[in-house]
């Protein structure tokens, strides 16, 4: 993450993408970022930045990073989530954040309990 220290120099910015996970009781699903990443002990929306196989004939699968990231973070597979209709995005100093809601039937204290499974059995 060079370019974050020499941003007037690399003509480059920071995008990534969040799912706005929706629960079927209508609250939204945040997770404590762990100790090992960026932004350790903050709490945001299950995201990563875009990798290599998040890419399609040199174009960026949006949907494929955020299922793969939330899948990877969470163990909670959003293939199959209801998708909101469109993309929005959010541009700052610090990079772009693109968003999109997955809504799922299930609450927001039945998906805690199955993140947290998932988070215990990956320690």
């Amino acid at each position: 993450m060079l370019w974050r220290k020499r941003r007037e120099n690399s003509g480059a910015e920071h995008a990534y993408a969040h799912a706005v996970l929706v629960a079927g009781d209508n609250a939204l699903v945040a997770i404590r970022m762990g100790r090992h990443t960026v932004n350790a002990g903050r709490i945001y929306f299950a995201a990563g930045s875009f990798e290599p196989i998040d890419f399609r004939a040199g174009l960026v699968d949006v949907d494929f990073n955020m299922i793969r990231e939330v899948g990877e973070e969470t163990g909670l597979d959003l293939s199959q989530a209801e998708r909101g209709q469109r993309y929005h995005a959010l541009s700052t100093a610090s990079g772009t954040v693109i968003f999109r809601r997955y809504r799922v039937a299930e609450t927001a204290d039945e998906l805690a309990r199955r993140i947290s499974a998932f988070v215990a059995s990956e320690d």
